[in-house]
């Protein structure tokens, strides 16, 4: 329902097809409608077909008190109205403060409108709320909850029951020695996969163990409207030596834009979390939350690297060039790396091999904490990107100062 008594109901089920109609038409003849109900069918990206019964009111009021009922009878999916709306709670004013609202709210079966149909009509499209756009509230707060659980599930069932203890299955390499994979990093992707499945229906999934076995699963971050990109185990070399830096990584992007991310910790149970245009928290099993700020903790001397990474040509001159940066430190987990940015514990950190599942999730993390992240030849990061040279900063004039000083290694 908008301001002026719009109210959009979804149809797709054929009882609330019949409720909706009759609903309305008895509406209509107490005099409540000014006109009887329109259907129309929109476009869609889903096979449901759904079609929306509008019909427009004349008392807005009398609307705003009969919308309960239509939601607690199912039968309203989308409501825009400026009051709060029982049981659905998505209001206008919310969707300032709740990452969870309108465009994605929750239909109680794990779908926002946005999951079930295009944007059709004018009329359907979501109130700008001054997020950036590719924010519109995918995940829901419900759906990004479940997609921690999920995350925490799977380390809790298949990857900390063989941390030191991999046994007779050991570790695989795959590209070359030191690029390794275990049976935890195969689990825990599909255990993370499936649950993925059931929380974002019709996402598409693009893990690190996928695109090993498939390199054409990479592809599907540039096709699909969304897709969830995982690293079952990211920092496997340390997971596998028995060394404890190492993470889980999960992204969501939307129409190729990053707008979800978890970074988490299996030993310690706790992650960080962000959300685009909104911000980046650190959380923890006992419900501690608290929002970062790079900018309110003290520049750090350390800063985070991979020269092994670089090219062995031009290898020694980017040695050199760090000299003066003092502590640059490897973790050997892009995790933790960003997890370190986001603290405030670290001046800069190079990226120097672009896979999305390394990098998604923390770039978004630095970037909604206050810190500013770019390539060396002056291009912005994007999920998609597979090559060049990255630095996140903590600020504006620490990432310039990096182009600058290493702008020669994008030449």
């Amino acid at each position: 329902m908008r301001p002026d008594g719009q109210l959009f109901l979804m149809d797709d089920d054929p009882l609330a097809r019949m409720t909706n109609l009759s609903s309305l038409r008895l509406l209509q003849e107490s005099g409540s409608a000014a006109a009887g109900p329109t259907e129309e069918r929109i476009p869609t990206r889903c096979s449901t077909g759904a079609r929306v019964v509008e019909t427009q009111f004349d008392d807005v009021e009398m609307l705003r008190q009969l919308a309960p009922a239509f939601a607690a009878a199912g039968l309203v999916r989308w409501i825009n109205t400026l009051t709060p709306v029982a049981p659905c709670g998505y209001t206008d004013s919310a969707a300032l403060a709740d990452p969870g609202a309108i465009w994605g709210a929750d239909d109680g079966r794990g779908r926002g409108l946005s999951d079930r149909c295009a944007r059709g009509p004018g009329a359907l499209a979501p109130r700008e709320t001054g997020r950036p756009r590719g924010s519109r509230m995918i995940p829901t707060k419900a759906q990004e909850q479940a997609l921690i659980d999920a995350v925490r599930a799977a380390a809790k069932a298949e990857i900390l029951p063989r941390f030191r203890n991999l046994g007779a299955e050991g570790a695989d390499a795959k590209t070359h020695a030191d690029d390794l994979v275990t049976e935890a990093d195969r689990r825990s992707e599909l255990a993370i996969t499936a649950a993925v499945g059931d929380i974002l229906p019709g996402a598409a999934v693009v893990g690190e163990e996928a695109v090993s076995a498939d390199p054409s699963v990479l592809a599907r971050i540039g096709e699909a409207e969304t897709c969830v990109i995982i690293d079952p185990v990211d920092g496997t070399w340390n997971f596998a030596k028995g060394l404890s830096t190492f993470g889980v990584l999960l992204a969501v992007t939307h129409e190729g834009q990053t707008v979800f991310s978890l970074l988490y910790d299996p030993m310690g149970d706790d992650w960080i979390l962000a959300r685009r245009g909104v911000g980046t928290w650190f959380c923890d099993a006992t419900g501690r939350s608290e929002k970062l700020d790079i900018s309110a903790t003290p520049e750090p001397k350390t800063a985070f690297g991979c020269p092994w990474l670089v090219p062995e040509d031009i290898r020694p001159r980017f040695l050199q060039d760090l000299i003066p940066y003092g502590r640059v430190r490897d973790l050997g987990c892009a995790c933790h790396d960003y997890r370190m940015m986001c603290l405030g514990h670290g001046r800069f950190a190079f990226a120097i091999k672009l896979m999305p599942w390394d990098h998604a999730a923390g770039v978004l993390a630095v970037q909604e904490a206050g810190g500013h992240v770019g390539l060396l030849d002056g291009r912005e990061y994007a999920p998609t990107l597979t090559s060049g040279y990255m630095v996140s900063a903590r600020d504006a004039a620490t990432l310039a100062e990096m182009r600058e000083k290493f702008g020669w290694m994008a030449e």
